[in-house]
């Protein structure tokens, strides 16, 4: 991230350019160079304190993910036989298609 020196040392089409790339809308007049210098070095600081103040994205609760986890995989339940032959088949198909890639790219024939 920029500090203020080094924002205000950039043109209005790069303050411009960079409030773009991150999304970000300034305050009152966006062709105002000091509305953009303004709301650029303070995002960071705010994301964090939205972050910790439980807007927008949250802390993810260990003991329900877990719990999440644990029944995703009870209603997986176990492979059959034949079922685990085919996920050993393509697998397998993945790991020769990888090394003639391999080979491919490093140029040696792959047989």
């Amino acid at each position: 991230m920029l500090n203020r020196t080094e924002l205000e040392a950039k043109t209005l089409p790069e303050l411009i350019q960079l409030c773009q790339i991150y999304g970000i809308r300034p305050e009152g007049n966006i062709n105002d160079r000091n509305s953009c210098i303004k709301v650029l070095p303070n995002f960071p600081r705010q994301a964090i304190l939205e972050f910790r103040k439980g807007r927008g994205l949250q802390y993810p609760k260990l003991n329900e993910v877990y719990n999440s986890l644990f029944a995703i995989l009870r209603q997986l339940g176990q492979p059959t036989d034949a079922q685990l032959a085919l996920m050993r088949a393509t697998l397998q198909g993945q790991r020769k298609h990888i090394i003639k890639l391999r080979c491919f790219a490093s140029g040696i024939s792959a047989s």
